[in-house]
């Protein structure tokens, strides 16, 4: 999509339209170079490694538990492996916090965010990778 100040390059997978828009602008103004991806566990981590993210932020709250199949994929793809993923859901029970972490999620934003957090979590998200 848009490109930044050399912040990063992160990859953004949010269900909701408004909620995308809001935080890709968002993320552009901080100076990352945002990517979407797609909502398809096959499909994602190509989209990442083509564009070479550094990290990504996938909503967990696809239809069918598709966020949670699509961080275990990219933990498994040899290109986006390492990548480090930002989970965010709305609703979150434990075990699904549970399932996030041990499907490859670095961190987890409990949805709506605060603008601030998510500010501070991508970047730290961004120095670990």
């Amino acid at each position: 999509a848009a490109g930044g100040a050399g912040a990063g390059a992160v990859g953004v997978l949010l269900a909701d339209p408004v909620l995308r828009a809001i935080t890709v602008r968002r993320l552009e103004l901080l100076g990352y170079a945002v990517t979407p991806l797609p909502d398809d566990p096959a499909a994602a981590p190509v989209v990442a490694a083509d564009a070479a993210v550094d990290g990504l932020l996938i909503d967990l709250d696809l239809p069918d538990g598709a966020g949670l199949r699509i961080v275990e994929r990219l933990a498994s793809e040899e290109f986006t492996a390492g990548l480090p993923v930002l989970g965010l859901a709305a609703d979150t029970p434990q075990g699904l916090v549970e399932e996030a972490f041990a499907a490859g999620v670095a961190d987890f934003l409990i949805l709506p965010y605060d603008p601030l957090v998510l500010e501070a979590k991508v970047a730290r998200l961004l120095t670990v990778s």
